[in-house]
């Protein structure tokens, strides 16, 4: 579900990294469609947030994805590329119901996660920091 919001809402974006997420997403899921994004706004050099809805209904659209699912602490490398996708701490899951089909979405920097009042836990700060001290730029995410 995260790699569906997060592609929905990157799909609106005219940014490389945020194309970049979008067409992960894409081949990951094997070409969905995507969610319903409205509120799109950018913050230029900081991320994006919008309202993402119908997700459930992307979801059914999309063939079974068999992924791995990581814990907190592990690392995948996406094959064919230079992207690393590291799970650092993670929030209690989403849970879809039908009442509520739509979220908040808000993806970048710590600045854009400070901007929208979102607390960054000390576990993600340290691993920000590692990964800023190796050059690597690191995007976040964060769901209602």
């Amino acid at each position: 579900m995260l790699v569906l919001i997060c592609g929905s809402a990157e799909s609106q974006s005219e940014h490389p990294i945020g194309a970049a997420i979008a067409n992960f997403a894409k081949q990951w899921l094997r070409d969905p469609t995507w969610a319903a994004v409205s509120r799109f706004h950018v913050s230029a050099g900081h991320g994006v947030s919008c309202q993402i809805s119908g997700v459930r209904k992307s979801l059914d659209s999309i063939a079974q994805v068999n992924g791995p699912v990581l814990s907190d602490g592990e690392e995948m490398v996406i094959s064919d590329s230079n992207v690393i996708h590291k799970q650092v701490s993670c929030m209690p899951t989403l849970k879809i119901k039908k009442e509520n089909d739509s979220y908040e979405v808000v993806i970048g920097s710590e600045r854009m996660m400070e901007k929208y009042g979102i607390a960054i836990d000390d576990i993600t700060a340290a691993a920000l920091s590692v990964e800023q001290q190796k050059g690597h730029i690191s995007v976040l995410c964060a769901i209602n």
